[in-house]
């Protein structure tokens, strides 16, 4: 096996830089703001410009693109773009072999980095024990564990309490205990950087109160980092429920998926994202770009954004698994994915600009990340076009029937990729469901992505147009545990 790296570059002259690590607990060094540029936006944005004036552009691209090329709908040119990237993404899964490091042994694990667990837990009285059983089973040596109570109202404080009391004094030392009073800031983000302070690792693992890992879990993600250029890992994130509910089932389906999608853009070296859970980072990686951002509400696809921009590498171990519960009622679910839809949409209109700056990101990576651009697009153009057709027909009185036609053909075939997208993912990484069953489970995650996202990037879109700041609106999930099937 490669021996860990040594730190060799300067993080500014290269940015894609090699990272030191130690196989003994480290404290973290001071923040120099002055030494790095500042990948942070401003906490207090407002998108409501920004966004009426993309509208305003997305109206003259239909204009331009009717009077240039009078068969082509703009719908028909989404359309062509995210199938033909899809299908790049697949025949290249075929033709390029996926290459992982082997896991960590026994007889390597003296010399393996120490490893800081952090976990942020908010009203978890539920789960968060049986997590903190799962981390102490792990067979790592050198790792700490670091729980974040955070301004618990349920009885989370107190079975924290009394799970550290009941354990051995080599087990507590271990383990180290925070509470956050009310008032203090509020989001994953903030626990997690003032977890960040007490960390003792050169690489940081995230996991929420809901997960479930294997006893190697972290031998498998620490080998990435002997690539120069890593500072990042994140794992195939699992439904650990999926029989509660065709809820759940569906849930599960779209992990899949996105592992699929996670797993091409690894192969084919592009910008794979953190997914919140089951991820682990490099603390000094971390620190150059500024520790996580407190204003968003996705700190996982924001720090992987300032990432790819500042010129790391993040992979996706489709090896190592995350278990996680999923959201069994469909209010509970829209409520989670709208604060993810609207994390993933302000991520865009905060580093769009930067991404396309960076000396450091690859022309590929842009058009992967402007790819994955398109799913907040999707549903806005289909509403555009079709106020654009009926302008055509009743008011300017000159329909475009060629336009009309490609519209009614693109919506179909969106289905119809979306749906052959989710039954190559269930194939790829579910092949032992027969063919019945994969078609079954393809045809109702269809449906349930048609009435969730749809939904979702509408409601986030407007209210990013119409709002001057956009509140802080965590949307906190709850966990009862996983029952076992």
């Amino acid at each position: 096996m490669v021996p860990f790296i040594t730190e060799k570059d300067d993080p500014m002259t290269s940015p894609a830089n090699t990272l030191s690590f130690s196989s003994s607990p480290q404290p973290l060094a001071p923040w120099d703001s002055a030494a790095y540029p500042n990948y942070l936006p401003h906490p207090h944005r407002s998108y409501r410009r920004l966004l009426w004036a993309s509208l305003g552009l997305t109206v003259l691209l239909f204009v331009a693109l009717d009077r240039l090329i009078p068969w082509m709908s703009p719908l028909m040119l989404l359309f062509i773009i995210m199938v033909g990237y899809m299908v790049w993404l697949g025949i290249q899964l075929k033709r390029v072999p996926a290459t992982h490091p082997q896991p960590l042994v026994d007889s390597e694990l003296a010399s393996a980095p120490w490893v800081s667990i952090l976990v942020a837990a908010h009203n978890e009285e539920s789960v968060v024990t049986g997590l903190l059983d799962n981390l102490r089973s792990l067979i790592y040596t050198h790792k700490e564990i670091i729980v974040v109570n955070d301004r618990s109202t349920d009885a989370t404080a107190t079975v924290l309490e009394q799970y550290v009391a009941q354990l051995s004094a080599e087990e507590k030392s271990h383990i180290t205990l925070v509470h956050r009073s009310e008032g203090q800031t509020p989001g994953k983000s903030a626990v997690l950087n003032e977890a960040l302070q007490l960390a003792k690792g050169d690489l940081i693992a995230i996991f929420d109160a809901d997960a479930r890992v294997a006893t190697d879990f972290l031998n498998q993600l620490v080998p990435y980092f002997n690539e120069t250029t890593v500072a990042g890992v994140q794992a195939r994130k699992q439904v650990g429920d999926y029989h509660r509910n065709w809820l759940a089932e569906c849930q599960g389906v779209e992990m899949t998926m996105d592992a699929y999608i996670q797993e091409g853009r690894d192969t084919l070296a592009g910008a794979v994202e953190f997914r919140g859970n089951g991820q682990m980072v490099c603390r000094k990686a971390l620190q150059r770009v500024g520790g996580w951002n407190e204003a968003t509400l996705t700190d996982d696809l924001d720090l992987s954004t300032r990432l790819h921009i500042a010129g790391y590498t993040i992979r996706f171990c489709s090896q190592a698994k995350v278990l996680e519960e999923s959201v069994p009622q469909y209010g509970g679910l829209l409520r989670q994915r709208r604060r993810w839809g609207e994390g993933s949409l302000v991520r865009y209109l905060d580093y769009l600009r930067p991404v396309f700056q960076s000396p450091y990101v690859s022309v590929r990576d842009k058009a992967d990340l402007i790819a994955y651009l398109i799913e907040f697009l999707l549903p806005i153009w289909v509403v555009v076009d079709a106020a654009y057709l009926l302008v055509l027909e009743f008011w300017v009185r000159d329909p475009n029937h060629w336009h009309l036609w490609m519209t009614l053909f693109a919506l179909p075939g969106l289905g119809v990729f979306f749906y052959g997208l989710i039954i190559s993912s269930l194939r790829r990484f579910e092949r032992h469901l027969g063919w019945v069953e994969t078609l079954r489970q393809a045809t109702v995650t269809a449906f349930y992505l048609v009435v969730l996202w749809i939904p979702v990037v509408w409601w986030v879109t407007v209210r990013l147009m119409t709002d001057t700041h956009k509140p802080f609106d965590w949307g906190k999930t709850q966990h009862v545990g996983m029952q076992p099937a």
